[in-house]
């Protein structure tokens, strides 16, 4: 696990894997000497604190760099589906996802730990917790992916989730929890 950073809203998930907001231009040294490897930027370019040469900073620290712009007020599953595929072609390399507050790389993050690694919805909620409580269409986003991969849901899996469940992982088998209040099952 990393070592906590001096950037905003800093949360490692586990080895490998952290979200953050949006890190300063002198912030990136910090993420190539703590190891990352690749960058996420879920933000928009008009975002908070975003700076157009981000990504030729990163990859001139010898990081990869993506831009998945997330629009904050409508977030997409087209958006989940590029932010899936760009994860798994990253497996295996340590990844820093950010945004501008941590809020759609919290919610992003939280979606790939439990259907794609298979992390119970009610420990990776307690990273995106400590973050934020998904409200509005991010709520709606995470219900609509994760409540396919419970056992009693009715339905399919959203776009992008079809034929991938069995490969990828799955939600806690009878975990039952709403993916935003691990401490109560859905009403």
């Amino acid at each position: 696990m990393h070592p906590s950073l001096p950037i905003r809203a800093f949360r490692p998930v586990r080895a490998g894997l952290a979200t953050a907001g949006q890190p300063t231009a002198e912030q990136f040294q910090l993420l190539r000497d703590a190891g990352f490897h690749a960058i996420l930027n879920l933000a928009l370019p008009t975002s908070d604190g975003a700076f157009p040469h981000e990504p030729q900073l990163a990859r001139a620290l010898g990081m990869e760099h993506h831009h998945i712009p997330v629009d904050f007020d409508h977030p997409a599953d087209a958006d989940v589906v590029a932010f899936m595929d760009w994860m798994e072609r990253r497996r295996h390399q340590c990844v820093l996802v950010h945004c501008a507050l941590n809020m759609r790389a919290s919610a992003f993050v939280h979606l790939w730990r439990v259907l794609r690694e298979g992390v119970p919805e009610a420990i990776s909620a307690r990273d995106l917790h400590a973050i934020w409580l998904p409200s509005g269409p991010w709520r709606v986003l995470l219900v609509r992916w994760l409540l396919p991969m419970r056992p009693s849901a009715p339905g399919s899996a959203p776009p992008g989730l079809r034929d991938r469940s069995a490969a990828g992982g799955s939600a806690a088998p009878g975990s039952g929890l709403d993916p935003l209040h691990s401490s109560a099952p859905p009403a």
